[in-house]
């Protein structure tokens, strides 16, 4: 399969999962929510996001892991591919049980500081624990995860996430008729989900083979992943450091049941931010294996066009949503907790705001000289969390403190550029008119158009339809008209249509 296909077809299977594992995880969502009840929902999310924290060197790892393992394929080198691959599964294997012992220690420490009340303590130790152990069997599975992306083996990974968000579904619906205590049985059940798909990628990566651990020894990789991990850990670190830093001062200044409103937002946009994730998962081993080629011309271009394509597709599905974010929740939810609403907006527009220059992070980890800019987009997020306990101490609203998010998004966009100039040679100025100031004009354009149409209609489901369906046209016309050339359209449009053809004639 050419290259073109390749990564069109890795992007429609990518999208396809996205399609079923969304509309699945929302319902199931609703289902949980519904069950477990606003106090444990937040619970459960509060304890997810102290374990995400400690744990922040699982996102680390596994972009180490598949940058080498692209750069090697780019280059052709299969044994230093084997190399990298060997010392990425005993990477895993070590760092987990490390995490193993570190959260469970300081988790500890972290969940008696929080605010539930004293009767959940026993339900909450269970999570706590089956939560730990996810976290072990995640950290276990990176490299099998990783060699799968970086052999483009996308389809995989769309079964195995299908699967998995199948699998929860069967256990929204169990919450309805067991007679045990619901969040206890939903961390457990959980954890036997997650280590049951970590443990079937291991079985599916024997076909990418092995080497000897003399050969490691002699090739150095440890050292040089171990370095690159290092740096790669601090982005991730204070992302979980905002996110669930977050939640944390939402939960000591408003209780556990704004966490449940915190964790629906994060339900919501995490959602959407796959759209734009599985694009960039799908191109992200192009973009490296350019740069194992040196062809940087290469590189730069694909990073550009991940970023138009990432931040257009998350806003396709994304800006009906901010729109109508009041009537989908009741829609989902039935019993909407307080602060959802903006809650969702804000970390949605934060979201949105990332794919603006996240598809040249890509490009920059593809370069591989990564320290400088680690620390200073890292820095950046980390200052997030004081800035929001100054503001809620200072007495401003819970909503001042989530539209940090949004601000920090937008000075990090200004540091990816510089270190995109810097270590890939963009030209500021041509990304700036030719990306920024095109998806930007598309997004205030296309919000306007809504707004103004959505005053003729009550609020309903007939207009979530008119106002869903009205900007997907808009969407779809600012790509042509605006945000790609002629010749990227036309390469999109091209490679779409074959594909599909291919596709009916194989069916025929």
């Amino acid at each position: 399969m050419q290259t073109s296909q390749k990564v069109a077809f890795n992007t429609l299977v990518m999208y396809t999962k996205v399609l079923v594992t969304i509309g699945v995880s929302l319902y199931s969502t609703r289902l949980i929510l519904c069950e477990l009840g606003a106090e444990d929902f937040g619970i459960f999310n509060l304890i997810a996001g102290v374990v995400g924290m400690l744990a922040f060197l699982n996102t680390s790892v596994s972009l180490a892991t598949q940058r080498y393992l692209a750069y090697t394929l780019g280059k052709g080198d299969r044994e230093h591919y084997e190399a990298v691959y060997e010392a990425a599964k005993k990477t895993g294997l070590y760092l987990g049980f490390a995490l193993l012992i570190i959260i469970e220690i300081l988790g500890l420490f972290f969940l008696n500081k929080l605010n539930y009340a004293p009767e959940r303590n026993f339900a909450v130790q269970i999570v706590f624990h089956c939560m730990v152990l996810s976290t072990f069997f995640s950290v276990w599975a990176i490299p099998y995860e990783a060699a799968i992306i970086a052999n483009e083996d996308i389809y995989v990974i769309s079964f195995i996430y299908i699967l998995e968000s199948l699998l929860k579904l069967g256990i929204a619906i169990y919450l309805i008729y067991t007679p045990f205590d619901k969040l206890i049985v939903y961390g457990m059940l959980l954890v036997f989900v997650y280590i049951s798909t970590n443990i079937y990628k291991k079985f599916y990566c024997k076909k990418y083979g092995t080497c000897t651990f003399e050969k490691l020894n002699k090739k150095g990789i440890f050292k040089e992943m171990a370095k690159f991990s290092g740096w790669t850990s601090l982005e991730p670190l204070s992302t979980l450091f905002s996110v669930q830093g977050m939640a944390i001062l939402l939960n000591l200044f408003g209780g556990a049941v704004v966490n449940a409103a915190y964790g629906v937002a994060n339900q919501v946009c995490g959602q959407m931010n796959y759209f734009s994730a599985s694009l960039l998962s799908s191109m992200t081993p192009q973009i490296i294996k350019s740069e194992g080629m040196n062809d940087h011309v290469r590189t730069i271009r694909l990073s550009k066009f991940a970023c138009k394509l990432s931040f257009s597709l998350l806003s396709f599905f994304s800006v009906p949503l901010i729109i109508e974010m009041p009537f989908v929740l009741r829609l989902w939810l039935t019993d909407v907790p307080e602060y959802t609403v903006l809650f969702c907006r804000l970390v949605l527009l934060s979201f949105i705001t990332l794919q603006m220059s996240y598809g040249l992070q890509s490009g920059i980890f593809a370069v591989g000289k990564i320290k400088n800019y680690q620390i200073v987009v890292g820095i950046v997020k980390f200052l997030a969390i004081p800035l929001a306990y100054i503001l809620l101490k200072s007495g401003y609203s819970l909503y001042v403190a989530v539209a940090v998010f949004v601000g920090v998004e937008a000075i990090n966009y200004f540091m990816r550029l510089y270190f995109a100039h810097k270590l890939l040679q963009l030209q500021v100025k041509d990304f700036l008119f030719s990306v920024t100031a095109r998806l930007l004009l598309s997004f205030v354009i296309i919000i306007g158009i809504l707004y103004y149409v959505k005053g003729f209609f009550y609020i309903g489901f007939h207009r979530l339809v008119i106002v869903s369906v009205l900007s997907s046209v808009l969407w779809i016309v600012s790509l042509k008209m605006l945000i790609l050339t002629k010749d990227e359209f036309a390469k999109v449009k091209n490679v779409l249509i074959s594909f599909l053809l291919r596709k009916l004639n194989k069916t025929e």
